[in-house]
């Protein structure tokens, strides 16, 4: 394999100045060695993204509901407060 100053010296070679070549060298140098290191078998498949497209359906259908039930739940204790006080103030003496 080709080491980092190799590289940098044939892009300062090509006009390129030696700070740019020598970050230049190490980027390619750090690709080449991650897809080296790279394995297929991390990809997601269309499979993989229909479940999760499946997952995401689910927990929003979970989030509606639960929306809808605090709301429903803050309605009945509201409801409850002004009939409460409505109550309050029906049978103060004044």
């Amino acid at each position: 394999m080709t080491d980092r100053l190799t590289v940098a010296h044939a892009l300062e070679t090509g006009g390129i100045p030696r700070n740019a070549a020598e970050h230049i060298a190490t980027e390619m140098l750090d690709a080449i060695r991650d897809a080296r290191e790279f394995d297929p078998a991390q990809l997601a498949t269309k499979a993989d993204i229909a479940d999760l497209r499946r997952e995401i359906s689910e927990v929003e259908l979970r989030l509606i509901k639960w929306v809808i039930g605090i709301g429903i739940a803050a309605m009945l204790a509201l409801t409850g407060l002004i009939w409460t006080e409505t109550q309050i103030l029906l049978h103060a003496r004044p």
